[in-house]
This record gives structure tokens, sequence and C-alpha cells, in this order.
């Protein structure tokens, strides 16, 4: 306030040093005017000096303090009243007393010298103007004015001059001073209001002190000041004791970097008191011994002068573990996308790559740069993009659920690779995509479904086989089983005899031929058929094949033509005799199967290719034909054209997938050409490959089978249908026929009979079979002929069976040629 009083002071001072310079002009011109008219005179040069002092001290005011302006204008003015007064009595110096008093009076501030000075000055004025010249006798004369008109000029310029000095002077002082006071009380009032406020501040400040959830302290020399109650319950101390502990008692000995609390902490103040703020994570210990995880938040705050250190702490042990736990799940994940097996994808909403690991840039051949340049759905194929279970996927993962379907992608080289996407919504427009090449899967699923297409189709086929096989066993069973009850009647004639002989012989045939194919067959399916190579006059093949079917076409009135255009000689090659021979047989007996009436043609051509010379069989027929749809699967195992065509056709389905089996191991091929109703054409090839010379058996050769008598047998054999047999044949070239019903019977008679000549050994017996008993009886004779007898009739028998000790074999059913030319070669 005593400043502010200066000021208006100091202002008001220097506005009357500037007034009073501009108001003596009038007293001083007029003094001129009095010079030059009476001459030099003392008031003048006093009014000149007067004039020229107040101007320098105007000039000069800014260089002067209040102190030295107040003292030198009031000096000024205290001597111009005097020397006024004293020398020219009052009509010289009347106005620069009253000057000097209103100046003093309004810089002593007193309101009695301003009452004082107006009256003075109003007194003065009218004395004045009764002065007609400068006297020390005054006297009053009221017609001054009209007798001299420039006293009344002085006058009312001296009046005017300092009326308007007052009101100015006087004026803004009063109304500086009001506003001062004004300003002072508005100043006050608001500072009350202040207060007000920062008690309740403080207040609120008190409340959220105590009320906070974190941990408010003060610290004031390393020690507690003051605390709230959360700061309490963080460690487990009560105010009273808490406020003044020291803080090395309210941490461990070291931090998490090893660093010593004590020293780190005073470190950590020593910063903050510099005021630089600190945040910090701080481990701290309760009182129980428990250590736990902060964050303090570190500022300087001044109280009263003094300065504190004001901490807020949070517990942040759970956050630190969530941290921790977060970090190493992120660890965990980062491995797991940089070494997964599959490829992983992180895309956006607008399929954009946002991440992507090694493997999928494996997966599709491109660089990880390039990749994430690309949209997923530039590499996704069209077909794919446009399925309806594309869209129905997008719907399902906005879900929130996990999609899992498969893409066709491209690769950075064009070709297209089948992948498994498992497809999860990770994130708000954030997508992860897991990428497993399927590729090989999807060829093994799909070879898988095609295998069980087949498989099932093969059960299928396998099911109506055995029901054709069931038929086709059944009536040749029928016919043996049925006539041989018949040939039992006491009273048939001889003829009737020999027609069901004949009758039972044909279903006999016709159940060993399809005995044949089922072996065939079985080795077909095992891969144990091997080609044995000999030569072979296919002509004569064709003639032997048309022989044998002759009698069956000419009893359903078909002509059966043979076409052979190769001389004898250029007709012997090397093949597979019998297999061509079986191929012959089974297309010739389908071809009168399925034709009622017409011609069949047999026949061959010898036909030229780039590589090598082939020849081409054919065998047409006028049959049912075959319908196109099924021209390709009858030549399928177990399959015919039409299993229940339109009559009961006798077959089991075999004969072609075996012919087929024959002509691909020879090195051919075979197809057909045919329509229904019109008739078929079956075409078969096989390399060509010429005899020059060939070897002839003589004419009238036969086969010699006179076999010595009086020889020693033993029948080893389980079937009794198969001993009877065996002993009506051998009787009558035996001394004596021993009977075995098992290998270990057969090993016990050989040791008391050692000098038998023969033993025929059925390889399939009970308790001990043919081969554990041959190898039994060589141990004890090397030397004794073992004719080994068997209905496997495969691949790799015979080894098997020399393996094991016999000197050879011979098939079941038994036939009496076959057996005698055994027991010639072995005599």
């Amino acid at each position: 306030m005593q400043n502010e009083l200066s000021k208006i002071k100091d202002e008001v001072v220097n506005k009357i040093v500037v007034m009073s310079a501009i108001f003596f002009i009038p007293p001083y011109i007029f003094s001129l005017l009095r010079w030059f008219e009476i001459g030099w005179q003392d008031i003048y040069v006093f009014h000149s000096l007067l004039y020229f002092s107040v101007l320098a001290l105007a000039i000069f005011r800014k260089k002067l303090n209040y102190f030295q302006k107040t003292v030198l204008i009031s000096l000024l003015y205290l001597t111009i009243s005097l020397i006024g007064l004293v020398k020219f009595a009052l009509n010289g110096g009347f106005y620069y007393s009253i000057i000097a008093m209103a100046i003093l009076a309004i810089l002593t501030k007193r309101k009695f010298a301003i009452y004082v000075n107006i009256i003075i000055i109003i007194l003065f004025s009218f004395v004045a103007i009764g002065y007609s010249n400068y006297t020390l006798n005054p006297s009053l004369d009221l017609n001054l004015l009209a007798r001299s008109p420039s006293h009344w000029f002085l006058t009312l310029s001296s009046i005017f001059s300092i009326t308007i000095i007052f009101i100015y002077g006087f004026g803004d002082f009063y109304r500086n001073l009001t506003e001062t006071i004004i300003q002072k009380e508005e100043t006050t009032t608001k500072l009350l209001l202040q207060n007000e406020l920062l008690e309740t501040s403080e207040k609120k400040y008190q409340l959220i002190f105590d009320g906070a959830n974190d941990a408010i302290f003060l610290l004031l020399e390393n020690r507690v000041f003051d605390c709230n109650q959360t700061a309490c319950d963080y460690f487990k101390i009560n105010k009273a004791t808490l406020i003044g502990m020291e803080l090395d008692k309210l941490s461990p000995n070291f931090q998490y970097d090893g660093q010593n609390s004590t020293i780190k902490a005073q470190q950590i103040i020593k910063q903050v008191l510099n005021n630089h703020s600190q945040k910090i994570q701080w481990q701290n210990i309760k009182s129980n011994g428990v250590l736990f995880d902060t964050s303090i938040s570190l500022n300087k705050i001044t109280i009263q002068g003094k300065d504190y250190v004001q901490g807020i702490l949070r517990d942040i042990t759970d956050k630190k573990r969530n941290e921790e736990a977060l970090k190493a799940s992120e660890n965990k994940f980062k491995s797991l996308f940089e070494n997964s097996a599959d490829g992983i994808l992180v895309l956006n909403e607008k399929s954009e790559i946002l991440e992507l690991n090694n493997q999928i840039c494996e997966i599709l051949g491109y660089d990880c740069e390039e990749l994430l340049l690309l949209k997923v759905n530039d590499i996704i194929h069209t077909e794919d993009m446009i399925r309806k279970d594309h869209g129905a996927s997008l719907q399902e993962l906005l879900q929130g659920k996990t999609v899992i379907s498969q893409y066709r992608l491209c690769k950075k080289n064009g070709d297209y690779i089948y992948t498994e996407l498992s497809t999860k919504k990770i994130a708000e427009g954030q997508y992860l995509n897991i990428v497993r090449d399927i590729t090989e899967k999807k060829k093994i699923i799909d070879e898988l479904i095609i295998a069980k297409e087949k498989a099932e189709e093969s059960d299928r086929l396998k099911s109506a086989f055995l029901a054709n096989i069931s038929h086709e066993i059944r009536t040749p069973m029928n016919g043996i089983l049925g006539f041989s009850e018949l040939l039992k009647e006491p009273n048939l004639t001889g003829g009737e005899q020999r027609k069901y002989i004949k009758i039972i012989e044909k279903s006999g045939n016709r159940m060993l031929n399809i005995i044949n194919n089922i072996v065939d067959l079985s080795k077909i399916e095992a891969g144990l058929v091997e080609l044995t190579i000999s030569e072979t006059n296919i002509n004569a093949q064709i003639e032997y094949a048309c022989t044998f079917f002759k009698p069956e076409a000419d009893k359903k009135g078909i002509q059966l033509i043979q076409n052979t255009t190769l001389s004898n000689q250029a007709a012997t090659i090397n093949t597979d005799r019998e297999k061509l021979y079986s191929i012959l047989l089974n297309l010739i007996k389908n071809a009168i199967k399925y034709s009622d009436t017409g011609t069949i043609e047999v026949g061959y051509n010898l036909k030229n290719s780039a590589t090598t010379d082939y020849i081409e069989f054919y065998v047409s027929d006028t049959g049912i034909g075959v319908p196109i749809d099924q021209q390709e699967s009858i030549f399928k195992r177990f399959i015919q054209a039409d299993i229940s065509d339109r009559e009961a056709r006798h077959g089991a389905g075999l004969g072609l997938s075996i012919s087929k089996a024959f002509v691909e191991i020879m090195g051919g091929n075979i197809r057909v050409e045919s329509k229904e109703d019109k008739g078929s054409i079956f075409y078969f090839t096989m390399p060509y490959s010429p005899i020059n010379e060939i070897k002839k058996r003589k004419s009238g050769e036969t086969l010699d089978f006179v076999i010595p008598e009086k020889l020693k047998i033993l029948i080893a054999e389980d079937d009794e249908i198969s001993k009877k047999l065996l002993t009506f044949l051998l009787a009558p070239i035996a001394t004596e026929l021993l009977v075995a019903k098992n290998g270990e019977e057969a090993v016990e008679i050989y040791k008391t009979n050692p000098d038998i000549d023969i033993i025929l050994m059925d390889i399939q017996m009970p308790v001990l079979d043919g081969f554990e008993a041959t190898k039994q009886i060589r141990l004890l004779n090397k030397e004794v002929k073992i004719i080994a007898q068997t209905a496997f009739a495969l691949s790799g028998d015979e080894e098997k069976i020399k393996n094991a000790g016999c000197n050879t074999y011979i098939y079941k059913p038994i036939k009496k040629e076959n057996l005698f030319l055994a027991l010639k070669e072995n005599i």
C-alpha cells in the first residue's frame, strides 16, 4: 500500500511541475510587457528567474526522485511567497503566496490547509482588486478595475492559474487515492475469499489425502513426516508408529537392480529436492516381512518455507505379476509363432497381412517382404473365394467362433497347394490364421476314398460273386450227387448207366473248371503268376481251342470259323502256351455263352509298330453284345456284364478278368468293341518273337506208362475218398499198401517198415503236416522216394515241397496218367 501511495504522489508532483511551467506563461508575458513599458524592474527579473527555475525543474524531473522533487518545489514556492510578500507586498506577490500555500496544503494532505487556502484565495482576490500601485500601505479601491485594466487581467489570470493547478493536482491525487482505496478493499475481499477457498481446499485435500486408495506420505529429512491411512494399511503399521520412521525400515536391503535400498533412496530424494520429480518402481517390505512391489511418484513441495518430498505409492504386486505372466505368455507365443511347423498369418479386415512367420513363407515359396505386400485374396484360388461356405465362415468369425476351412493357395511358382486354415478373431479388426499344408494329406485321403469306393465296390462284387459261385458250384454238384444216387438204382440199363456217368463226368469237368479259375485268380491276387516261355504254334492253339468247343457250338447252331494268316513256321513263337490257350478258351467260351445263333470267328493278324512287331488276336461273335457303360467293368474281377441277364447263363464272372491279367503279364493288352444285340469283338495282343527251327515230336510217339510191379507203398492221406482212390489205382502194382491218416502215423509206420519203396505224402494233414513228416523221414532215409500230393497248386509250392525233401509232386484231383508218370520218373 505504501508503495502505491508513493507512486501516486510522484505522479501528482510531476503533473504540478509541468502545469506550473505552463501556467506561469501568462504572468511572465505580462512581466515582459511591463518591462518594456516601464523599464528594468526587479520584479520582472524575478519573474524571469522564477519561470526558468520552474521550467528547469519540469525538464529534469525524471532524474529526481519523489522526495527531491517535493523538497525543491516546496522551497521554490516558499521562497517566492516570502520575497513576494516582503518586496512587493500584496499587490505583486499575493498570487505567488497563494500558489505556494496551495501546493504545500496538497502535499501535506491537510484538509484544514486546503480549506484555509480556498478562503485566502477569495479574500486575496478581492483585496488585490483594490490596489492600483506597489505600496506598503494598501488601500481598498473598488474602482481599480476601471482605472487599471492590466491589474484586472493580472488578478484574474493568477486566480485562474492557481485554481486550475489546485483542481488538477488535488483532483488527480484524490481520484488516484480513491481508486487505490477501492482496489485495496477489492484486494482485501479477494484475500478473504481466497482464504476461505484455501480452507475449503485444505479440507478437500485432507479428505482426499485420508481417503485415497493410494498411499500418500510426506518425507522430511529421510523420515516419514505424515501419511494417510492407506499407507498404514500397505505396511501393516499404525500411523503413530509409521510417522517418524526412517525409510530404510520400509524397504528390503537391496532393490531389483541389486543396489542398496538406503543409498538409492537418498540419491532419489536428493534429485527430487533439486526440483527433479521422479517416478520409480520400488520394492517395499511390510511389518510382517512380506515383500510387495510399488510404483511411487515423488515431487517436491514447500510448506511454510520448508521443503518436503511428497510421495504417492501404489501397490503393483498383482500388476507386476500379471505383467510378468503376460511377458512370459508373449515370449511363449512368440516362440510358438516363430517355431511353429504350421504357417501363421495375422490379417486385418481388408485381408492385408499384418504379421507372418517364416514357415508360411517356406510353404508358399515367398520371401517374407514379398508376402507382406500381398493380400490373402491374391493367393486364394478364385473358385474357393466364391464358395458358399466362404461367406458363412466370415459370419462365424464375426461371432467370435474358430473357423476351420480348406482353401487352395497359390505358391510363388504358380502351383496350387491344399491348405487347412484355422481362423480366430484375436482383436478388433485382427484375425489369426494357422495355415497347414495338407496337399499330401489330401492326396492320401482322396486315394483312401477311391480305395474305399473300390473296396466297397469289390465287396459288393465279391458278394455277388459268392452268390454266383455258390450257384455255379452247387449246379455241377447237384448233377454229380443226384446222378450218383440214380446209379444206385438196381434196374438201370447199361445205356442209362452210361448216360448218367457221362452227366457226372460233365458236371465234374465243369466244377474243375470253376476251381481252376478260382486258383488262377488266387495266383493273380497274390502276384504269384509266372510265365513259362516255350515254343508255341499259335495256329495249333487256335485249332485246339476251336476243336474243343466245336461240339458245343454245333449244338447251338453256331458256325465256328478259324482265321490263321501265318504259316506254321512263322506262327511258331516264344510265349506261354498254357496262358495263351487259357485266354482263347475263356474268350471262345464267352462268345458261345452269349450267342444263340450266328457265327464266331477266331483269328489273328501280324502288325507292326514303330518299335516292335506284335500279334493281335480277335474273337468276334454275333451275340447279345455289351452295353457301352459296362465295356470297361467286364474286365474287372467278379463282374459279369449282366449277372441277372435275360437268361440264367452259366459262369462265375472270372474268365475275362483272368484273361486280362494273363494278357498284361505277357506284355499285351485287351479291349472290346461291342454294340448291344449286334455282337462283340474281343482283341488282345502279345509280342511276336518267331522261332526259325521247330522241334517236332515224332509221329505216333506216345507216353510209356509201364511201371514195375511188387512195390511196397505208403499212402499218407487223411481224406477217406482220396485214400480209396489211391488204393484202387495202386493195388494192381503194389505187393503191400500201408495207410497213415496223419503225418505222425506216417513217420511211425516208416520207422517200422524201412523197406518201403514209395511214399505218397499228402501235404495238408492234421497232427503233423506233410512238410514236417517228410523232414523227419529224411532224417531216417535220404534215398526213399517221396511224392507229394497237394491241392495248393500255387506258384512257389514246388520249391517249398522240394525244400522239405520230396522228390516230386502231383496236383489234386489226381489223374491216373499223372500219378503213373510220377511213379515212372521216380522208380
